[in-house]
């Protein structure tokens, strides 16, 4: 069996997926043809949790499984303005997208510990790759993140639990 895991597939929404083969004959790719479509099968993708998802580097990406919360705004170029003894007109331009914070508590998980985890979102901001962050309703948005506040949890001994205030904000591609 294979396994194939898109971090960037919608949430709740039937997708279509098409496995082919290919094999190298006389140096040159030869792929079998995709059979019809009413013969292949549709899959729901679910999301559960809440990913930061490196595109270029599945193997890193990461789960961020206590979110407390997620607040958010959906920006817009806009401006009102106030006309006299008739009330106010809003004049709305350019879309500049979702700008928000996560709050999760972090804990060690099988694939990384709590410290791991901030290590790797330091470094992340550092290099200031594009992201995805992918949510538990099935929205994915290219996101940069910004200053992280860590706040520790005390009496836990030698572990670095904490609780991530992570601003993210949506950028282009």
């Amino acid at each position: 069996t294979y396994l194939f895991q898109d971090y960037g597939a919608p949430g709740n929404v039937k997708v279509y997926y098409a496995v082919t083969q290919v094999a190298l004959r006389f140096g040159v790719p030869v792929e079998n043809q995709i059979g019809d479509l009413g013969d292949q099968e549709f899959v729901t993708p679910t999301a559960s949790h809440y990913w930061i998802v490196v595109p270029d580097s599945p193997n890193i990406s990461f789960q961020l499984a206590l979110v407390i919360s997620d607040e958010f705004t959906d920006e817009w170029e806009q401006e009102e303005i106030p006309l006299i003894g008739r009330g106010r007109r809003v004049e709305r331009g350019t879309r500049f997208g979702i700008r928000g914070e996560l709050v999760a508590q972090v804990y060690d998980t099988h694939a990384m510990t709590a410290r791991e985890s901030r290590i790797l979102l330091l470094s992340l901001k550092e290099d200031n790759p594009l992201l995805l962050l992918r949510n538990p309703f099935g929205d994915v948005l290219p996101v940069s993140i910004g200053d992280l506040k860590i706040s520790r949890i005390a009496g836990v001994g030698l572990n670095e639990y904490f609780t991530l205030s992570l601003p993210y904000v949506e950028v282009t591609e």
